[in-house]
């Protein structure tokens, strides 16, 4: 019996052993992939404009080598446009084909490296298709992408309905770009139903609202107000312009308060409002705020 019992401690031990092991094995990969986000993925990559040195770039090539898709992206943008490396659009071309096995993002540069004829002969038809399995893998720039298309009938049948749709599931994914084009598709063709632009001027609201929340309860300039202070502001967004002009309606009563509120809404930054008439050159709205957290949501102001 003891020699039994002694058998199944021995295994248990192992066995908890071997699933340490595992945890400390899954955990050192965890680590590796946040180290490999951190390196190639963080925005201050997007603006350096190429590896800062040779050891740089040797570092980059080694983890897009070992499958890391942020570094295979990274390093096929530098040979894309040429970024302190010389232009190679074969390269290019073969590590953003090596990041879409993971990134769908590279989906699209593959697609307009294929609109361009980098790296292959310019196709249309050919970029259509990538354009559209990044749009079908819900990347907000392949949906707008896949919309220009179909706006413009390049590698397919011109259809603005359809450029429409894909450009509304990019808005609903907060696609600036997509509010653009959906001004510039219904000023083109004024092909929008009543219901269409009703619904897309409740999106732009709610988008709005996220911003504003995010602008207000991110404010540090609020967070000395143990004392509760409302004010009413007007915003209001002019076509072609991303900041509202502000304007208080209602004081809170603390000229401090209004002016820091003021400022704070100033800089919400929104992309083009759906206004879809040449009668209506701007959208106004009335943007209740206090100095509590919560951000009440804003309404038109006709």
């Amino acid at each position: 019996m003891r020699t039994v019992v002694r058998v199944w401690v021995l295994f248990f031990l192992l066995a908890s052993i071997g699933y340490a092991q595992a945890d400390m094995k899954s955990l050192a990969k965890r680590g590796r992939a946040i180290q490999d986000i951190v390196f190639c993925g963080h925005m201050g990559r997007e603006t350096e404009g190429g590896p800062l040195d040779q050891a740089d770039l040797q570092k980059v090539l080694h983890r897009a080598e070992d499958g890391v898709a942020g570094c295979q992206m990274l390093l096929a943008r530098w040979y894309e446009m040429g970024e302190r490396v010389s232009v190679d659009h074969e390269r290019a071309w073969l590590w953003y084909s090596e990041a879409a096995v993971e990134e769908p993002r590279a989906l699209v540069a593959l697609g307009r490296m294929t609109e361009l004829g980098r790296g292959r002969p310019a196709s249309s038809a050919a970029a259509l298709h990538y354009y559209r399995q990044a749009a079908e893998a819900g990347v907000p720039i392949g949906q707008v992408a896949l919309g220009r298309m179909y706006a413009n009938g390049s590698g397919v049948t011109r259809d603005p309905r359809t450029a429409a749709e894909w450009y509304r599931k990019a808005a609903a994914r907060w696609s600036d770009e997509a509010w653009a084009e959906l001004d510039l598709l219904e000023d083109r063709y004024e092909i929008f139903t009543a219901e269409e632009k009703q619904s897309d001027w409740r999106r732009w609201i709610d988008l709005l609202w996220a911003r504003s929340r995010s602008r207000f309860q991110g404010a540090k300039e609020l967070r000395g107000y143990s004392q509760n202070r409302s004010a009413l502001l007007q915003l209001e967004y002019k076509k072609g312009a991303s900041r509202p002009e502000v304007t208080t309606l209602n004081s809170s009563g603390d000229v401090a308060f209004d002016q820091i509120v003021m400022a704070i809404a100033s800089r919400i930054e929104m992309p083009a409002p759906p206004i879809y008439a040449v009668n209506r050159p701007s959208m106004i709205v009335q943007l209740p705020v206090t100095s509590q957290p919560e951000v009440p949501a804003p309404v038109t102001s006709e």
